[in-house]
Order: C-alpha cells, then structure tokens, then sequence
C-alpha cells in the first residue's frame, strides 16, 4: 500500500508530517539536471537553481601536483533548490507513451529517460510506510519508483536535500531520518523514526 503525501484541508492538519512537510513545496516544481553514474546511481535537482561554493582555496605543502591544484581552487557546484538522490535502490522510470526503464537497462535507454525527466514537474509522492518503496509522479504522465535491493535493508533509498541545509532520507525499513546535512549544523534532527501510516 502507497500512502499519498498529498494532503489537504483538515487531513492535512491531522496528518501533517516531517516527510509531508519537506516534500509539499516540491510540487508543481521543475525538475532537471538528471544524472546517472553507474557507482552513485540516479539524481536529480528539483526547482530553481542555486549554486553551492566548497571549499576555500589554500596551499597545502605535498609533492603532487595534483593535490596542489585541487586545493588551490574552488569546487563549484550548480543544484536546484532541492537534489534528490537515489542511493542504495533499485530504480524504474515509465513513459507513458514510450517505455520503462530501469537501472539494469542499456547506458542508451538509461540517458533516454534522463533526458526525458528533465523539464517536467514533480506532482506526487507515495511512499510504502513498511518499505520504503517510493513512486515520483510527474506531470506529463511519467513516474519514477523507487524500492529497497533487499528485504532486510536498512539502507538509504533516496535522499533530499533541502534548501534549509537539512537532508531527508527514506530507508528500505520503512523509517526516515531528517536532519541538518553538516555535522557541525546543532539545529535537531530525528533519526530511524517510522514513516506515518494514513
């Protein structure tokens, strides 16, 4: 059973969670910059883009050139307000006029449907509360599902980072974390907490 994070009304004042909470905005938002690497799997940024600056240029005392160079430059990054990104998973993405798609298929059939969610709007999110199990709906009739490898897993399916600096992650026990992405960050967080049943 999929649970539907789409409230509204009284429903959602009765129902409103963390998860439903990081993941209401994203709606009716544009998504792109899809990538797959075959050892990070799928990711993608979800609205407007921003840029990110790591790191602070410094010299470092090492006999490798490329070191050097490394550290003496800044790592910058273009990602939409929010990136998700698919981890430990496996993957299934569907066109409903063209084909499915999945992380085992072609490196060919894999940037097709890369290609094709970029420029489309996020408008749903069910997520299996015992699973994990995710499906991303988008507004020219494809979807996205997302499910554990394994049936005892624990593993981080998928991950959000939210403009706020907190990361939401679905795991394949049917539990979420939601907490600060830096370790330095002292806001509070919840970890292993059990995704809400409807």
């Amino acid at each position: 059973m999929l649970v539907t994070l789409l409230l509204t009304g009284a429903e959602s004042k009765r129902l409103m969670n963390v998860i439903a909470k990081a993941l209401r905005p994203l709606y009716g938002q544009m998504c792109w910059g899809a990538e797959y690497e075959a050892m990070l799997n799928l990711s993608f940024s979800i609205g407007d883009p921003s840029i990110m600056i790591l790191g602070k240029p410094r010299r470092i005392r090492t006999k490798s050139v490329r070191v050097r160079r490394a550290f003496a430059r800044r790592c910058i990054h273009v990602r939409g307000r929010w990136w998700l990104w698919v981890r430990v998973a496996h993957w299934r993405y569907s066109s409903k006029e063209y084909w499915v798609t999945s992380g085992s298929s072609s490196l060919r059939e894999i940037a097709e449907a890369v290609r094709d969610l970029s420029g489309q709007r996020l408008t749903k999110v069910q997520i299996n509360p015992k699973t994990g199990a995710t499906r991303f709906s988008f507004d020219l009739g494809s979807a996205l599902d997302v499910r554990r490898i394994s049936k005892d897993t624990d593993h981080k399916l998928w991950v959000l980072y939210k403009p706020n600096g907190y990361v939401l992650s679905v795991r394949g026990n049917g539990t979420y974390d939601h907490c600060p992405e830096s370790g330095t960050d002292r806001r509070p967080g919840v970890t292993r907490r059990r995704i809400p049943e409807l």
